[in-house]
């Protein structure tokens, strides 16, 4: 899931010389809905990228935590301002600063459809500013959606 995630998003970088990395286990099935959470995902991982400048990178991190699955999306972009950070999933919400003009201005639906998803699945969605720059988007999923490798479920 991750892997298909990440190379959808190598062809849209393209010339930007953007670095998009995993960190995590090579295999963690969970049981979810694939589709579901591959767009939830996808959702966050473009959003940093559309937010990385040129040369900077966006790194996917995956962890097993006692309760939890985390998969956290780190940008090397300008974070948000602190006021913003609560409604950064909310529907139609966009940071109005030069951050949006400067990355393009989308829809405002993604990382609520994100939000969405992952409270689907019966997780949480959180951001935080990361210092010295940039914005860390976490998503939780609950320790029991995760699986050995010999049970069924996507692979993250």
């Amino acid at each position: 899931l991750i892997q298909t995630i990440i190379d959808d998003a190598a062809v849209e970088v393209g010339d930007d010389h953007k670095d998009l990395s995993y960190q995590g286990p090579e295999r963690l099935l969970l049981e979810v809905d694939a589709g579901l959470l591959h767009r939830a995902i996808e959702n966050v991982v473009r959003n940093a990228l559309r937010f990385t400048p040129a040369g900077g990178g966006v790194r996917i991190v995956l962890v097993r935590l006692p309760a939890a699955v985390r998969l956290a999306v780190e940008d090397d972009g300008p974070g948000v301002p602190e006021s913003a950070i609560g409604q950064l999933f909310d529907p139609f919400f966009q940071v109005d600063d030069s951050r949006s003009s400067a990355a393009g201005v989308g829809s405002g639906v993604g990382l609520a459809i994100a939000r969405r998803a992952v409270q689907l699945h019966g997780g949480s969605i959180a951001a935080e500013n990361r210092i010295p720059a940039g914005l860390k988007v976490m998503i939780d999923l609950p320790a029991g959606c995760a699986s050995s490798p010999d049970d069924r479920g996507a692979a993250a």
